[in-house]
């Protein structure tokens, strides 16, 4: 069995590098996107198995990503930690 595919959405490149690392560092496959809206592009494309986002994004916050992603049938049960 893989490991399941984590996405980090995260405006704040330092801090999304450091989740980046720490993820990996323990085997996990890791995608990241700076902004709510990529998050979303990319969470549609690659259906993550989890998804770690920021609540304060530029543009379309972290709850708007959640709703966005919830509409999604593939992703309804996506774990989503704020």
């Amino acid at each position: 069995m893989n490991p399941p595919l984590i996405l980090i959405i995260e405006d704040e490149k330092a801090l999304r590098i450091n989740i980046a690392d720490i993820v990996a560092h323990y085997g996990f496959p890791v995608i990241s996107a700076p902004s709510g809206e990529e998050g979303v592009k990319i969470a549609l494309e690659r259906k993550p198995d989890i998804i770690i986002c920021d609540i304060m994004l530029p543009g379309i916050d972290g709850y708007d990503v959640l709703a966005h992603l919830k509409q999604s049938p593939q992703l309804v049960s996506t774990a989503f930690i704020f």
